[in-house]
This record gives C-alpha cells, sequence and structure tokens, in this order.
C-alpha cells in the first residue's frame, strides 16, 4: 500500500482564502505543475492543459475543465491527443478520468491537488515496523552546507519521512567536488541548494522545499528560517559556522545536529543540543578545554600538504578531509542523532540515544583511536560557565 501524505500546499488554507482563487489556483500550479498552462476564454479562465508522466513512465497530455460553479463542483479531467486502455479503471465511459470520487472532492482542494495521485510519494511499508514516518510529516529541517557530508544526510532524512525543508549553501557543483560528492556530472556549474531540492522531489513528491543560496553568517532569512524550523542540521566544515548555527538555535530555543570530520578522515564527531537538557556547542568547546580534550587540526598535526597549501600558499581553509566514506560514516551517525531527537517524545518503539555527544573513530590514529570503528560517547550537560545556562534559566522563569 502507498503512504501518501497531503501536501499542505495543495490545499486551501487560511491565508489564500482572503485571495482571489484562480491567483492563488496559478501559485499553485506554477510551482507544483509548471508543465501546465491556464487557458482562458473572454476573459476567464477555462482550463488547465499540459502533461502529467505516470508511474508506467508514460506520458499524458490532459486538460482540466473548471465547472462554473468551481470550486463546489469538482472540475473533470480529459486526456488529450493519447488515448490509454479503453478498460482502464480509472476512466469513464465518457473519456473523463477518474482520480477520486466526486463525493471526496472538498472546495478546499485546488486544481494542482487534483494531480497528486499521478506522483507517488515514498512507499514506507517495509520500515513502518521500526519507524512510522507521520510522525514527521509536519516537521520543519534547516540543513546549512550540502557538501559531501550533509547531502547524504538529508538523502537519509529524506528517505525516513521528512518532507519540510529549508536549504542554505551558497555553492556551486565543481569538478573537484565528484570524487567525494554523490550528486552526478551532469550538475557541474550548479547550485546544490537547487541539485538536491530536485534529489528531494524525485525522491519524494510529497514535500515543501524552500531553497537559499546564501552564506548563513551573511543571510538575512537564516534567523527566521531556524526560528520555524523543529531541528536544523549543521553540515558546515568551518567551526566559525557551526559556533554560529549555535548562537542562533541557542537563542532560538531550536535543537540542532552538527557534525564535523577530523583531517584526514581519521574519524569526526557529532554533537545535538535540545534547550534545557544538554549544552550548546559553546559548551562542548569549554568542556574540551577544560578536560584537554582538544581535537582540532593543530593538535592532529597537518599533512604536507595541509602545510604547504594553508602556509605556503595562504589557503587557510584547506584541509584534507578524508575519503568520501570516511565523510559519510560521521554524516549517518549525524542523521541517526537527529532521528532520535525529533522521536524524543513519540511513542514509537526505535530507542533514542542517552548520548548527545559521540567521537568516532574510521580508523587507527596514534594517541587517538586504538582500532577501526571506535566509538565513545557522553551526554553532556549544560556547561555553568555559558551563556546558554542563562537562556534556560530564562526559559524556566
Amino acid at each position: 500500500m502507498t503512504n501518501i501524505a497531503i501536501n499542505r500546499g495543495l490545499i486551501f488554507l487560511e491565508n489564500d482564502l482572503s485571495r482571489d482563487r484562480m491567483a492563488v489556483e496559478s501559485e499553485k500550479i506554477k510551482r507544483y505543475y509548471p508543465q501546465f498552462n491556464f487557458k482562458a476564454s473572454k476573459g476567464s479562465i477555462k482550463a488547465v492543459e499540459g502533461y502529467l508522466k505516470t508511474a508506467d513512465e508514460n506520458y499524458y497530455r490532459v486538460r482540466i475543465e473548471i465547472p462554473s460553479n468551481y470550486p463546489y463542483n469538482m472540475p473533470l479531467i480529459k486526456l488529450l491527443e493519447r488515448t490509454i486502455e479503453p478498460d482502464c479503471p480509472h476512466r469513464y465511459s465518457s473519456g473523463n478520468l477518474c482520480v477520486m470520487k466526486p463525493e471526496q472532492w472538498t472546495s478546499n482542494y485546488s486544481l494542482a491537488y487534483l494531480m497528486k495521485d499521478q506522483n507517488y510519494s515514498l512507499e514506507f511499508d517495509r520500515i513502518s515496523y521500526l519507524l512510522n514516518p507521520e510522525i514527521f510529516s509536519d516537521k520543519r529541517i534547516t540543513v546549512v552546507g550540502l557538501g559531501s557530508g550533509g547531502t547524504p544526510a538529508c538523502d537519509h532524512l529524506v528517505m525516513n519521512g521528512i518532507r519540510i525543508w529549508e536549504l542554505y549553501d551558497p555553492d556551486t557543483l565543481e569538478p573537484e567536488n565528484l570524487v567525494k560528492h554523490p550528486r552526478m556530472r551532469k550538475d557541474l556549474g550548479r547550485l546544490k541548494v537547487d541539485i538536491q531540492k530536485e534529489w528531494i522531489e524525485d525522491r519524494n513528491p510529497d514535500v515543501e522545499v524552500k531553497t537559499f543560496a546564501e552564506d548563513v553568517m551573511q543571510s538575512p532569512n537564516f534567523i527566521e528560517s531556524v526560528r520555524r524550523s523543529d531541528l536544523v542540521l549543521s553540515c558546515s566544515d568551518k567551526k566559525s559556522v557551526r559556533e554560529f548555527v549555535s548562537d542562533q538555535c541557542v537563542a532560538a530555543k531550536v535543537p540542532f545536529v552538527t557534525a564535523s570530520v577530523f583531517r584526514t578522515g581519521i574519524g569526526g564527531e557529532v554533537f545535538g543540543y535540545i534547550p534545557t537538557l544538554t549544552g550548546c556547542y559553546k559548551c562542548l568547546q569549554l568542556f574540551s578545554e577544560l578536560n584537554q580534550l582538544d581535537l582540532s587540526d593543530e593538535v592532529l598535526g597537518l599533512t604536507e600538504d595541509e602545510e604547504s597549501r594553508i602556509y605556503g600558499l595562504d589557503e587557510k581553509e584547506f584541509r584534507a578531509s578524508g575519503l568520501s566514506i570516511d565523510i559519510q560514516m560521521i554524516a549517518l551517525i549525524q542523521v541517526r542523532m537527529a532521528l532520535s531527537i525529533l522521536l524524543r517524545e513519540s511513542t514509537q518503539s526505535m530507542p533514542t540515544l542517552k548520548s548527545n555527544w559521540i567521537v568516532y573513530g574510521n580508523r587507527p590514529a596514534p594517541g587517538i583511536f586504538r582500532s577501526h570503528f571506535e566509538a565513545k560517547q557522553m551526554l553532556l550537560k549544560p556547561q555553568k560557565v555559558c551563556y546558554c545556562t542563562n537562556v534556560n534559566h530564562q526559559m524556566e522563569d
């Protein structure tokens, strides 16, 4: 059985009802089905025409005829130019297509809603015994950074039912990214946010995706994105960005999960913040310094290539980050922690994590990791000397 969650963008909500009906209809069609065009006669819109692609990879040109008493009566959908089998169960003898029963139609549905059943959402039956995606139907995730770690992290959350997204990354996909980044050669030169939006919408058509090709530290939109989110994924390889994202999430009282890969991919760390319950990213830094747990590049040591490029060519941000598998191992742990945070108040049977800080070793490294796949976990509480403690007290008051 196919699980189809209704995309709220396909129905008329309170804000839509105060506007001109056909103006809103036009916006919804352009957003979800840009291959369709309105057909007008004597100044009024009579129909919408375009192509629909079905599950069997066939294209059909259809016409949605708008009745005079629309939206109280359901529009009719007719095939144009091409026919399908005469005994097709989804076609009336009159030739009209049956996408829903007339008694199921309500005036809250849009013209775009009629076409939704032609685009199948993900079938979650094979994982529903572990995870009910309906839990995430209204959860909004903001992603900062769609590189070789952020992109697979986003992919896996999509496949686990997250459907409302806000994506931030100012960069385009370049040839040198292909050795680590999971996207395709045909996408070279395109913005990473646009590539990811396309991937998400292909994997699950019942989604809402906003894209921002912006540096979050300079973005006029990011703070509002954080405030309306249920969780933020911080996937930048820059420490300054991770600190900034943490500060904004603490101020907005929104959970976040940040992930970073140690130089050359020997391992990495994943850290999650839950307001009032755990420490923030600055708490992590303070705790690490006080307990001599510094795993910065300077402490871990730089490779000859890094030293040459950083100190010889003045490429201050260059880091040898490791293989694609090294990066994605850390990304998968980030996804697991994100799911754990989102599920913490549900009755789902999947166990949630007891820790919010995981240091993971991909391979042995002298003085750091003794063996392959070594993991260290702990629950880091808010540190008294960190400003997030004051924020927590304000919440309690």
